[in-house]
């Protein structure tokens, strides 16, 4: 088993890593709505301006899609896609989703937009990665 995983140890990382950063955004959201005197549970209101709310929806953003790259890395994975290729594709979405994440809190919406289509790219590359290992 050890074998099968030793080529992908840099996308297990990124896994790692996005459980990390998930971690990360819901601290800073919770700290950032507690000090803000934000009511826990109540809605946030919508409003770019708004830091609490920005932290927010950079967690949700990155809580979205998560679950892709964990499925997509796992199949390429066990389908025996190209090592070097999950591994890169998973360094460009982790590095996507920590500039995203940056650019939400900042609020810098073009390279915010042009961090979210690096990530996205990551995982339709690591999908077309998977289907080409399962033909």
């Amino acid at each position: 088993m050890l074998e099968l995983v030793a080529a992908y140890v840099p996308a297990i990382w990124c896994l790692l890593a996005m459980g990390g950063l998930l971690l990360i955004q819901l601290l800073v959201a919770d700290v950032v709505g507690l000090s803000s005197g934000h009511t826990p549970g109540s809605t946030v209101v919508s409003n770019h301006d708004n830091f609490h709310f920005r932290t927010v929806r950079a967690h949700a953003n990155t809580n979205e899609s998560v679950a892709a790259l964990l499925l997509l890395v796992v199949a390429c994975i066990a389908l025996g896609a190209s090592p070097q290729w999950v591994n890169w594709l998973s360094i460009a979405y982790c590095l996507g989703r920590v500039s995203h994440m940056l650019c939400y809190w900042f609020n810098w919406s073009i390279p915010r937009s042009l961090s979210f289509v690096v990530s996205l790219a990551a995982l339709f590359g690591l999908f077309a990665l998977g289907t080409a290992a399962a033909i």
